[in-house]
């Protein structure tokens, strides 16, 4: 043969081997799907797949809406996970690995008894689907020694426009293990969430910002978080272990609740706002924190939070109260806008170092309220100076009110200075129950209203100020405000009716009464918007708790209806003769 042609046969043979490899090599890089059931499917049934052949090295799965167990060592060149579909990995030795491209956006992984998920090369995950009306969705669970490699991910998000509330649940159960360790961020917006809910190990060393975001710390597990820097909406919830993120300077919307000594550490965090601090027991230090904002906090007995650079406690928007507990706060001299309880559980609240109180928002139905109940104690000794000023507001009403046995501490305040056209009612009931305005002596008489009823017990000077009010108008305003809390909330349809028909009584009692020219019909009307208001005060103990089940509430209606009947007898005082 001549040369020219062997030269071309050989360079002939040499395509059609190669176009042969490329051909068997395509062959094996197939695209397989999970055909078999949408339950119980064993990924070793070869009849259960697309190909009717298990997944090789080569293939490129994917599962959707089913939930497929592996039990033994696999590993698989890309992996989709679509609607819901659910790989269960478990048994010593079971494992899958993905080589190549990953997307579980919408899937979920568990892995259990000590079985192994590695997916090295996923940088993102988002969630996009609805839940299916499931107000949790569990992208990962791993327990009993269960481990999955997620080190590349960066951004962790939920993006599901429309759809009804849900978490997406990371659960971390017994001896779990998931290496979160490359992400960085985690986005979602209400009404969706992340939660991580720990009693194994959870490495994110790298995470800097975290939306709609929640930490539950279960059993004695840890979660260290280094370089976080923003935390935007979400909950801490530290029971036995703890939480650390000591690179964080400010939090917004967020809950924490601790149960113990150094459950939450945050050494340089320095502004909490809009959110929420509930002290089971224990002792929590924040060491940089200056400024509390729209912070609601409670206290429980026997529990501490230690805020040495306090000096800013207020609220630029309603709802913000402080209930019980001890807060070291030696640097804090101002309140602003918070309300203050303390009742059965957290019986005991010392800020002797505040020197003034200050009201200035309008709330609508009222004021706000100062309620000691339950046997407890407001420790308010220090407050020199006590200000009500809501220019544009109505004539509400701000509560202070010590009952069953509870006892506000206010010996050291000298003056109380309400520009508008507001009222201060002040309510001691009940046997025990004891409000200390001992120094008081500068205050406008005619918006503040002291009532002792049932034999509790107001303290104060001899000389200045005094109660009462201004006829019959600041009767009328007195009851109109009464109705206006009767029907906000707090209060079931029950108590609402009763108790509306008492101050609609009240109403035309006193309407009728302000109407007569003749003294008797005047003395009449008075004394029965009297008797109505003492029922109505009788019956708020007696719907609590089943009817009025926060104590706040009732403490608020109990002072309200004070302060009419201050107006009332203020008004048979001066008819009388």
């Amino acid at each position: 043969m001549p040369p020219a042609m062997t030269n071309v046969s050989h360079r002939l043979r040499a395509t059609c081997a190669l176009a042969l490899l490329v051909v068997a090599a395509s062959a094996r890089a197939a695209s397989v799907s999970w055909d078999g059931p949408a339950l119980g499917g064993s990924w070793t049934t070869a009849t259960y797949w697309s190909t009717d052949a298990v997944p090789t090295a080569m293939d490129v799965v994917t599962i959707s809406g089913a939930t497929v167990g592996v039990f033994d060592a696999r590993v698989v060149a890309g992996l989709t996970l679509a609607n819901d579909g659910r790989l269960n990995v478990s048994g010593i030795g079971a494992s899958l690995s993905v080589t190549g491209a990953a997307n579980i956006d919408n899937g979920l992984l568990a892995v259990t008894n000590f079985g192994h998920i590695d997916l090295p090369t996923v940088t993102a995950i988002t969630r996009t689907q609805c839940a299916g009306g499931i107000p949790i969705v569990e992208l990962i669970l791993a327990m009993s020694g269960g481990t999955v490699n997620l080190s590349g991910l960066q951004t962790l998000a939920v993006n599901a426009p429309g759809c009804p509330a849900f978490q997406l649940a990371l659960d971390v159960f017994a001896v779990g293990n998931v290496n979160f360790a490359g992400l960085q961020s985690i986005a979602a917006t209400p009404p969706h969430g992340v939660t991580f809910n720990v009693a194994g190990m959870v490495f994110l060393g790298s995470l800097t910002t975290a939306d709609e975001t929640s930490f539950d710390v279960l059993d004695t597990a840890s979660i260290a978080l280094p370089a976080l820097t923003t935390l935007r909406g979400g909950s801490i919830t530290v029971v036995a272990g703890q939480l650390t993120a000591n690179a964080l300077t400010e939090a917004s919307r967020v809950n924490m609740l601790a149960a113990h000594d150094d459950a939450i550490v945050m050494n340089e965090l320095a502004t909490f706002r809009d959110g929420g601090i509930f002290l089971n027991a224990g002792r929590i230090t924040l060491p940089s924190l200056t400024t509390f904002l729209d912070v609601t906090m409670q206290i429980l007995e026997g529990a501490m939070l230690d805020v040495p650079q306090l000096t800013t406690y207020s609220a630029d928007a309603t709802g913000s109260v402080l209930s019980g507990g001890i807060l070291q706060a030696p640097a804090l001299r101002n309140l602003a806008n918070v309300n203050l309880t303390v009742a059965e559980g957290t019986r005991t609240m010392s800020l002797p170092g505040v020197t003034s109180y200050s009201w200035t928002l309008c709330e609508g139905l009222g004021l706000g309220a100062i309620n000691a109940g339950g046997g407890g104690t407001i420790d308010l000794s220090g407050v020199k100076t006590f200000t009500i000023d809501v220019p544009g507001c109505g004539a509400l009403g701000f509560n202070i009110g010590a009952v069953t046995g509870g006892t506000i501490d206010l010996s050291g305040l000298t003056t109380i200075v309400m520009p508008g056209p507001q009222t201060m009612g002040v309510l001691a009931a009940n046997p025990g129950s004891v409000i200390d305005l001992s120094s008081l002596g500068t205050f406008p008489a005619a918006k503040v209203l002291f009532f002792e009823t049932d034999s509790g017990h107001i303290i104060r000077s001899g000389g200045g100020g005094g109660g009462g009010g201004e006829g019959f108008d600041a009767a009328a305003a007195s009851l109109t405000n009464l109705h206006s809390l009767v029907d906000g909330d707090g209060l079931d349809s029950k108590a609402s009716k009763k108790l509306g028909k008492l101050v609609t009584k009240a109403e035309k009692k006193l309407a009728s009464a302000a109407a007569s020219s003749k003294a008797k019909r005047v003395k009449r009307g008075l004394k029965q918007t009297r008797a109505a208001l003492l029922r109505f005060v009788k019956l708020v103990q007696k719907l609590q708790p089943k009817h009025i089940a926060d104590p706040a509430v009732g403490a608020a209606l109990t002072a309200a209806a004070a302060q009419a009947l201050q107006a009332v007898e203020a008004l048979q005082g001066a008819t009388a003769g």
